[in-house]
């Protein structure tokens, strides 16, 4: 189901970079991308973040089952946000951890 709707929260350089770089973990990737985008939206908590606009995945650092994810955060100023995760079972667990400079 998540690659029917990938259009949906992946802006294009995102997909071009998911279908090149991640190709061969795509489904993961994919539901690690949802994950992150999910937890920077419920950071935000003030509601209308378009997901392919707002938020921008810049990183990602992955150690075995677990990571970070460096990202930008666009609506009303630019700000870098850290968000850790784990896979565990054929899940993501992602947190936001803070900003970055």
């Amino acid at each position: 189901k998540i690659e029917k709707v990938k259009h949906k929260f992946l802006s294009i350089a995102e997909k071009e970079t998911f279908d090149t770089q991640y190709l061969m973990y795509n489904i993961q990737f994919l539901i690690l991308a949802w994950s992150v985008k999910e937890a920077i939206y419920k950071w935000y908590g003030d509601g209308e973040v378009d997901f392919r606009e707002h938020i921008h995945i810049e990183d990602i650092f992955l150690n075995g089952e677990e990571g970070i994810v460096y990202c930008s955060f666009l609506k009303d100023a630019a700000i870098k946000l850290e968000v850790h995760f784990i896979f565990f079972e054929d899940n993501c667990l992602a947190w936001l951890v803070g900003n970055f400079n």
